[in-house]
């Protein structure tokens, strides 16, 4: 409010003074007029002229002076108005840089909120690809866990291939040297095998006769053996001896995987049922099974981490009462793994002047057979399982090898991995 105050009082100052002072000049000027005042020689009028200019310059000194006394700076505002004027010029030119300067600087800043605007997004996107390569670095993580599994799993199996490696190739070794003595004997078999064949047609023909008779001893045979065994059974009926089970003979037999007690008797109580089944089949009453024996497997297969094979064997011969058992129980453990060697066997195959019949290869693949079963009981396999090739694996066998010539090692490998309990699955391979 005394911003405003000041100016105006200052200015209804000026504008009264002004009025006395032309007041005054304008009565002085008219008093010289009337009274035809003279000064310095003057006119009257000039002089009345005189009086008036001197009451304009009084009036602006009187100005000047209250401005001066108003304005301590006035009078060095109006004597440096020049160059005051010029340091407008120059800060007007000042002003004029700095705004060109502001336009500049907010252009920069308008580009620098550009660039971060960009250098934001390019933020969020690096984010979103480390979270990405994060995702994936934690996938490669898993992947290399299972490939380590993996890794271990191939290790064993490469160790356990280095060990079959090693003992086939002392078989090899073995096998070299007795071929050294073959081919030795090959030339003198082979002038033998002319005289073999004359003798070979002789037994052909001698064959044919005794295959006549053969057929007519099994005709004999079969009649002596079904009067026999009517013989046997009208005996057995007359005195009451007929047996269902002989002593030390399996009764029923079966896999039981189960870890509580409940479940252990549950199965149990399942695989108890069965053997009752097959007993009544047999002609007996039922299975005898004692407290002690049901106690005893029951705390055995609850110690067994896995499946376990449990037998029922008669404990005496039985005709039709209940039958007394013994039980055992195996735990059903891995014998072989799936593509491990059982046994090879040497054969020699013969050639384009001495092929070897396919009646004789078959006996070959049916020895190798053999010998894989004695071997795999042997291991622990139970007796009452045998391996299982079918007849279309022997024939597709045994042609594959009529195709071939001179020595060759067969040799019958795990179709699947093998357990205690079975099944044992082979698969005939050449493997040189």
């Amino acid at each position: 409010m005394y911003s405003f105050v000041y100016p105006l009082t200052l200015f209804a100052l000026l504008v009264v003074l002004a009025g006395v002072i032309a007041y005054a000049g304008d009565v002085l000027g008219t008093t010289v007029g009337r009274r035809r005042l003279s000064l310095f020689g003057w006119r009257p009028k000039r002089t009345g002229r005189v009086v008036g200019i001197v009451a304009g310059v009084l009036i602006m000194l009187s100005t000047m002076g209250i401005l001066s006394l108003a304005f301590r700076d006035a009078t060095g505002v109006i004597l440096r108005s020049q160059r005051v004027a010029e340091e407008l010029d120059a800060l007007r030119g000042q002003r004029r840089a700095l705004e060109e300067q502001v336009a500049t600087t907010q252009a920069e800043l308008s580009q620098a909120q550009t660039t971060i605007i960009s250098a934001e997004a390019a933020r969020d996107a690096a984010r979103e690809a480390r979270s990405a390569a994060l995702r994936i670095r934690a996938r490669l993580l898993e992947d290399q866990v299972a490939l380590r599994a993996e890794l271990a799993g191939l290790e064993a199996r490469v160790d356990t291939l280095s060990a079959e490696q090693t003992r086939l190739q002392e078989e090899n070794a073995e096998l070299a040297l007795s071929n050294e003595t073959l081919m030795a004997g090959n030339a003198e078999l082979s002038e033998q095998n002319a005289a073999y064949q004359s003798r070979f047609n002789n037994l052909q023909n001698q064959l044919v006769t005794l295959q006549t008779r053969l057929q007519d001893l099994r005709l004999t045979s079969n009649r002596e053996a079904q009067n026999l065994r009517d013989t046997l059974s009208l005996f057995e009926a007359t005195s009451g001896r007929e047996l269902s089970y002989r002593k030390g003979e399996i009764v029923h037999y079966g896999l039981v995987a189960a870890q509580n007690e409940e479940a252990i008797l549950a199965a149990l109580e399942r695989f108890v049922s069965d053997a009752q089944e097959a007993v009544f089949a047999r002609g007996a009453s039922g299975v005898e099974l004692r407290t002690d024996q049901l106690r005893g497997l029951s705390g055995a297969l609850a110690a067994s981490p896995g499946e376990d094979l449990v037998v029922l064997v008669a404990a005496d011969n039985f005709v039709g009462t209940p039958i007394e058992v013994n039980v055992e129980a195996f735990p059903n453990s891995k014998l072989l793994q799936k593509g491990q060697l059982i046994a090879s066997r040497p054969i020699h195959v013969g050639g384009p002047g001495a092929p070897v019949s396919r009646v004789a290869l078959r006996t070959e693949v049916v020895r190798l057979a053999q010998v894989s079963l004695n071997r795999l009981q042997r291991g622990g396999l139970f007796e009452q399982v045998r391996p299982t090739p079918s007849e279309a694996d022997f024939e597709v066998f045994t042609a594959s090898l009529a195709r071939l010539s001179g020595p060759v090692m067969i040799g019958a490998v795990a179709r699947e991995d093998v357990y205690v309990a079975g099944p044992a699955e082979l698969e005939f391979v050449i493997l040189y």
